[in-house]
């Protein structure tokens, strides 16, 4: 976590019972060895290694694709549905583009963090 994110953090939670806290009431975790990466229902990502073995590297994350000249971020689609792929600690989130499907693969193994992003259907 970069400074200026923490003191962020500080500043707009300082006042809540728990400061420190960083609340995940949806989305998912992708974790195996010494990660432990949480994907946010609207693609977001936040590292949580640091605790668990002092690896940090994903300070704040925003997925998009890009279609012309026009830029789709995952976060203004809507989100069709989360789960784990096959029982697996591999994150699918599926998205609505209109024509398409968007499908964000997350997943973490040992000391990596891996998204893949696939496109289905009529894509422009």
């Amino acid at each position: 976590m970069r400074l200026s994110t923490a003191l962020n953090e500080y500043k707009r939670t300082r006042h809540a019972r728990f400061p420190e806290e960083r609340r995940t009431v949806s989305g998912s975790f992708s974790g195996h060895g010494d990660r432990l990466v949480h994907v946010g229902e609207d693609g977001t990502l936040q590292d949580y290694s640091d605790s668990l073995s002092g690896l940090s590297g994903i300070d704040r994350s925003r997925l998009g694709v890009m279609l012309g000249d026009e830029t789709r971020w995952f976060s203004d689609l809507e989100t069709i549905r989360q789960h784990y792929y096959r029982e697996t600690r591999l994150v699918e989130t599926e998205y609505d583009a209109g024509s398409f499907t968007v499908h964000q693969y997350d997943l973490t193994l040992g000391r990596a963090h891996v998204t893949h992003v696939a496109m289905r259907g009529a894509v422009p």
